[in-house]
């Protein structure tokens, strides 16, 4: 973590609320509530009362996690170890400026082999995935203090404009929104 965090991990077997209806684990945002909900859960007692105050609470608990929009941050990364060597060069390096004739011979595929593969593992091109990458490490900077103009240049944009447009589609407000 680039800065102090604290974790609570909780331990649920309804896994509605978890996976919806795909069956698949899920990244989600945690509103202020929901945070409030996971604190006052992390302090009960395991063999809490279902009936009582404490099962009112888990079950408000897994109905605000399933209310929670997912989020985009997450990559999936490949099996393969050829594209696993394009993603793992991306990830040291969200700013490199290659294109895809130039991943494809890192990997030693063809242009067309390179994005039909990389689509069947991660479920997204590689342009998307790096973007992706390049959202990931420009919270991470801005959360350690860091401008947004700043983060912008270090993740590989031209412009502090084009990084908060991207930003803005993919979350749906502008970077300088946020207090990270």
């Amino acid at each position: 973590m680039p800065r102090r965090c604290s974790l609570r991990t909780l331990y649920l077997t309804s896994k509605d609320a978890l996976t919806r209806e795909t069956g698949e684990c899920r990244v989600f945002e945690v509103s202020e509530f929901l945070r409030a909900l996971i604190l006052e859960t992390s302090r009960l007692d395991p063999e809490y009362d279902q009936e009582g105050r404490e099962g009112r609470i888990i079950a408000l608990l897994l109905e605000e996690i399933g209310r929670m929009p997912e989020t985009p941050y997450r990559v999936s990364m490949p099996s393969d170890p050829r594209l696993l060597r394009v993603c793992e060069a991306l990830l040291a390096d969200p700013s490199d400026p290659r294109d895809l004739d130039d991943w494809a011979r890192l990997a030693g595929m063809g242009r067309r082999t390179l994005t039909r593969n990389f689509k069947a593992e991660t479920g997204m091109g590689l342009a998307v995935w790096r973007q992706q990458v390049r959202l990931m490490e420009a919270i991470a900077l801005m959360a350690t203090g860091m401008s947004i103009t700043r983060a912008a240049y270090e993740i590989g944009y031209d412009s502090p404009s084009g990084f908060t447009a991207m930003f803005r589609r993919a979350f749906g407000y502008a970077p300088s929104h946020r207090d990270w």
